[in-house]
Order: structure tokens, then C-alpha cells, then sequence
């Protein structure tokens, strides 16, 4: 199967954070609130890092994936940082260059995949796109789930060492790195929640 180039954005983005103010407050040692503005920013820039890092997305949010085409017509769209929980719509830009929509119930979606797939029904093809970057529009749910307690706690490890390494505003120790290198291999390659 080929590997076709996609451009992925964030549409929405989680509601809530992995990791708490009062969880961060206490990685970094800080007992008052003067410091709550930018350990709040530093812990979304933690959780995006983990996330770009890990190839995975953490706590639920909305991905939009393009690419210039529909791969051969009975082989998956894979939908990239996962897990994917649900996939909202699906549209091209037909040959005319008009937006069409894909029914649902020409697809099937595959959450238990990693990554997460979209597959044609039996019987059905992916239709031809017009020739232009983008010609494929997906946009789905990815995230181990609403809540902080979802999220599997090397992740939430993870990033509070960003966390801290941010804060102090210095190159972090060479033990550091090395625990945070192993928490996004174990993130990326082995188990999850």
C-alpha cells in the first residue's frame, strides 16, 4: 500500500488538559497562584509536544486530515495521531472541482486499528478527485477519551517533565531527557490505556 501525503490540523481542540494546574504546581514545586498563567500555557505547550512527539492524541479533540487523493480503490484512509474514536465527515472535490460528501454508509471505520482506518464498503470504489492538493477532506475525533483519567500515565509523566523543563527555563539533564525519551517511546511503540 502506498502512503499517500496528507496535511493534518487540529479543528477543536480539547476542552480539557491532561494534566491539572495543581498538578503542575506540584511537579514544580510553586505553592502560590503567581506563577498559574504560565504554568496553564506551559501545560497545553506540554501536552502539543507529547502529542507531535508521540504521534498520538492524548485527550479527546477534532482532527482535519487532507490529501491530494483516495488511495487504490478498496485500500483504508489512515487517519494519523491516534486513537480514533469517530469519524464526523467524509468529502472530495469530484472532477468538476464540486465538494461531495461520502455517506457513511458507503465506509467503514476501523477504531480498533492503530492508526485508526477508513475503509470502502464491499462493492464500493473511492471516487476520483479532481487533480489539486487537499482534494480529500476527513474530519474525526481522536483522543483516548473526555477526561485526564483517560489518558494513560506515562503520558501525563510525560508531559509534566516538559512541564518542569520549560518552567526552569534551562537545558534539562541528561537523566531527564532519558526519561522523557523513554515515556514517548513507550507512548509511540508500546501500550496504551
Amino acid at each position: 500500500m502506498a502512503v499517500l501525503e496528507y496535511n493534518l490540523t487540529t479543528t477543536t481542540d480539547p476542552t480539557l488538559e491532561p494534566v491539572t494546574l495543581a498538578e503542575a504546581k506540584r511537579h514544580v514545586e510553586v505553592n502560590t497562584d503567581e506563577h498559574n498563567t504560565q504554568l496553564l500555557t506551559l501545560i497545553t505547550t506540554a501536552r502539543e509536544l507529547v502529542e507531535a512527539e508521540s504521534k498520538r492524541s492524548l485527550i479527546t479533540q477534532t482532527k482535519t486530515q487532507t490529501q491530494r487523493e483516495f488511495p487504490a480503490s478498496s485500500c483504508p484512509i489512515e487517519l494519523m495521531l491516534p486513537p480514533l474514536q469517530s469519524v464526523t465527515s467524509l468529502k472530495y472535490l469530484d472532477s468538476d472541482g464540486t465538494l461531495q460528501t461520502i455517506t457513511s454508509t458507503n465506509y467503514t471505520v476501523d477504531t480498533a486499528r492503530e492508526p485508526g482506518q477508513i475503509w470502502p464498503v464491499y462493492n464500493y470504489s473511492w471516487p476520483l478527485t479532481r487533480d489539486v492538493f487537499n482534494a480529500v477532506q476527513i474530519i474525526y475525533v481522536a483522543g483516548y477519551g473526555d477526561n485526564p483519567t483517560d489518558v494513560a500515565s506515562a503520558a501525563k509523566h510525560a508531559i509534566l517533565l516538559k512541564i518542569g523543563e520549560l518552567f526552569e527555563g534551562r537545558e534539562p539533564t541528561p537523566k531527564m531527557l532519558s526519561s522523557y525519551d523513554a515515556l514517548i517511546h513507550h507512548l509511540e511503540y508500546g501500550a496504551y490505556p
